[in-house]
């Protein structure tokens, strides 16, 4: 088969595991299965594709390339509505305290939290360079 027909083939199985994760939302599945969901489902047609292909392979960029549409359109949207919905939480969160005791208390809590899920988030795209070979490995490494 040539590189095209893979490309498509390999499309056309991310199309429908995008339509199973649509069906599954309708459905009911909570949110929070569903992204931990797709987050397995992910990393697994991920693997399988470098696994077949290789990283340097035209298949293997092209198809990438193709789904980073999809990707960076949903990145760019989580970007566009986390401020917005954190600061209303926050505001919503105060406003509603009635003890002023409590502020410092909820606000060690948030930095805490914020400082750790940080953390965990750097140290997972360090290792995620390193895994899977990525270009920032070698400014990274110094190589």
């Amino acid at each position: 088969m040539t590189n095209n027909i893979i490309i498509i083939i390999l499309l056309a199985i991310a199309a429908i595991i995008l339509g199973v994760i649509a069906y599954l939302h309708r459905k009911g599945i909570g949110f929070t299965k569903l992204v931990f969901g797709s987050l397995v489902v992910g990393i697994a047609f991920g693997l399988v594709l470098q696994l077949l292909y290789g990283n340097d392979s035209a298949i293997t960029t092209s198809t990438i390339n193709w789904l980073s549409i999809v990707g960076s359109g949903y990145v760019a949207l989580l970007q566009t509505l986390i401020t917005p919905l954190i600061a209303v939480s926050l505001i919503g969160a105060f406003t509603r305290l009635s003890d002023v005791a409590n502020l410092r208390k909820i606000g060690v809590t948030v930095l805490a939290t914020l400082l750790i899920t940080t953390a965990i988030a750097a140290l997972l795209g360090v290792l995620s360079v390193f895994a899977f070979h990525l270009q920032g490995a070698h400014f990274v490494a110094g190589t």
